[in-house]
């Protein structure tokens, strides 16, 4: 290519310099490729060029965008794909974005062979930094590249070595975004991605200095954490349980996790420095973005986009978890005992009832070890029934619970308030 060519010229051994033109006989002047040009560009690069050689490098990349955009133009016209041609010939790129404010987008763009188009870079930038800075939702047909385009394009700006990043996605959609976000930002931009799985379980001093390390390691090199709603809650619980126990047998406590880096400096990042992109998976016909940011004394404190809001923000969808060791619950076991003990009563009675062929009760017994399907016609009979299990209740017929050693008089008040039904 003619413009690369120039490009190499310029950076190429000088015709008057004796040194450059002997390292470049014996091969060990540096080779000079496009893909070794364009990381310079890239947010993660330590070699910041000029203001002119950047210039330059965006227009060689915008050169290789229109050749990638030509082939797909001349591909979707020789297969007969009308739609696909008149989308790409709606979008000349660069639409609605500069090239020079995100160098990061024209590498997503050549890595993935796409071009943003102009919703996408509407709805991303909305995502970023939302106008006005309050919740915001936004509306967009199903594929329309969320996952493949919004979310990488979001989450590499968002990664700017201040916010921790994460990328929350369902446990389906987790090796798909594993896979799209590495095809798009873990080559020619650089970028690392990380996976994180985070468990309830309780967490040694050693181990969250770890986890901790990890953490700023991501954040100081501009990487992308990947994980699942459940990690983000465990972690979150489990910096609060830490700060609520004692330190015994080495586990982390309050006073720990402020000398050792560990769970108070986690806890700060999950309440202040972290941004985060939530992913659901999509089965209706379009979804909804929703962006939540909560400032605090001007400091924007934690910003979530997430899909199919009205779900994933629903109570039911939202994991609670007890702390403590598992105890019983009140009145075990004789709260549910008591009642299938009464059912086996009131099965026994009715039973009894059904074989005598009275004509104001109806029903089945059942096969063996069945509740009988019962119709009671009259209240009389119903009546009755509830007298027969109150006087097997009063007799002792509960093994959980005995009335013998209470006086006669207060054993007719018990009866007579499970048999009466107003007193």
């Amino acid at each position: 290519m003619e413009s690369l060519d120039i490009v190499k010229q310029a950076l190429g051994p000088r015709d008057d310099s004796y040194i450059e033109q002997c390292l470049n006989q014996s091969n060990q002047w540096p080779r000079i490729m496009a893909y070794t040009l364009f990381q310079f560009l890239t947010s993660t690069s330590l070699d910041k060029s000029s203001v002119t050689w950047k210039e330059c490098l965006i227009s060689l990349v915008l050169i290789v965008l229109d050749i990638q955009r030509a082939r797909r133009l001349l591909r979707f016209a020789m297969g007969n794909l009308d739609k696909e041609l008149f989308k790409e010939l709606e979008n000349e790129g660069c639409d609605g974005w500069d090239a020079s404010e995100y160098p990061d987008w024209l590498l997503i763009q050549l890595q993935g062979n796409f071009l943003i188009h102009c919703a996408q870079a509407y709805i991303a930038k909305e995502m970023m930094s939302p106008q006005p800075s309050e919740n915001t939702v936004l509306w967009v047909s199903m594929g329309e590249g969320k996952s493949s385009i919004i979310i990488p394009i979001c989450a590499v700006m968002l990664a700017d070595g201040q916010k921790l990043v994460r990328v929350i996605v369902p446990s389906t959609l987790m090796p798909q975004m594993l896979q799209i976000l590495t095809d798009r930002l873990a080559r020619l931009m650089n970028k690392r991605i990380y996976s994180l799985s985070f468990s309830r379980r309780r967490y040694k001093k050693f181990e969250l200095q770890k986890l901790y390390q990890i953490l700023s390691e991501c954040r100081d090199n501009r990487g992308i954490i990947v994980m699942q709603p459940e990690d983000v809650l465990s972690l979150k619980l489990t910096c609060v349980e830490a700060h609520l126990l004692k330190d015994k047998e080495g586990k982390l406590s309050l006073p720990a996790a402020q000398t050792c880096g560990g769970g108070n400096q986690l806890a700060q990042w999950l309440m202040k420095s972290v941004s985060a992109i939530t992913v659901d998976m999509i089965y209706e016909a379009d979804y909804r973005d929703q962006l939540t940011e909560n400032s605090y004394a001007g400091e924007v404190l934690e910003r979530i986009s997430s899909n199919e809001s009205d779900e994933i923000l629903h109570p039911q969808f939202q994991l609670i978890y007890t702390l403590g060791h598992q105890q019983h619950v009140k009145g075990f076991p004789d709260r549910w005992t008591i009642t299938q003990q009464i059912l086996r009563l009131t099965g026994s009675h009715i039973s009894r009832l059904l074989a005598l062929s009275l004509p104001t009760i109806q029903g089945d017994p059942g096969p063996p070890g069945s509740f009988p399907y019962t119709h009671v016609l009259l209240d009389e009979t119903r009546k009755h029934l509830v007298s027969l299990i109150a006087d097997d209740m009063a007799h002792g017929q509960l093994s959980n619970v005995s009335f013998h050693y209470l006086p006669e008089e207060l054993r007719n008040v018990i009866i007579d308030f499970m048999y009466l039904k107003d007193i």
